[in-house]
């Protein structure tokens, strides 16, 4: 459980009322919650939502660590059709031992979490999970 409140003792009194009915321990200052850094700036009154430490463990998971990163999330007019997937025995055997719908599941949680900027492609790709080329 992540506790957040404008007030320190709001905190404490919340934690004291749960002690005795939950065994409690008490981390600290959030810096990570599901693989997303979160990082609080109490002068600036912010709070930053991270994800690079998942992207980069994706891209290592499917050897893309050399990727050359782009500003946008697909080639613009690229079209991606039902043209592209295997229809041939030999591209489905191709496409066998491709983690295609890994991949999709894991760039789905960068989206969900902190990421709908690439929404729109996840969406596209989410397309071919069945018959991915």
């Amino acid at each position: 459980m992540t506790l957040a409140m404008n007030f320190l003792e709001t905190i404490q009194q919340l934690k004291g009322n749960l002690q005795p009915h939950y065994e409690i321990t008490d981390l600290g200052k959030l810096h990570w919650l599901l693989s997303i850094e979160v990082r609080c700036d109490r002068a600036a009154h912010t709070i930053s939502l991270s994800q690079k430490a998942y992207i980069d463990s994706i891209l290592k998971k499917f050897n893309l660590e050399d990727a050359v990163p782009l500003s946008v999330p697909a080639e613009p007019g690229a079209v991606l059709g039902k043209h592209q997937s295997p229809k041939m025995t030999q591209e489905f055997k191709d496409m066998e031992n491709v983690p295609y719908a890994q991949g999709v599941g894991k760039i789905m949680y960068y989206y969900m979490a902190t990421g709908p900027q690439i929404g729109f492609i996840v969406q596209i790709l989410a397309q071919f999970m069945a018959n991915p080329g």
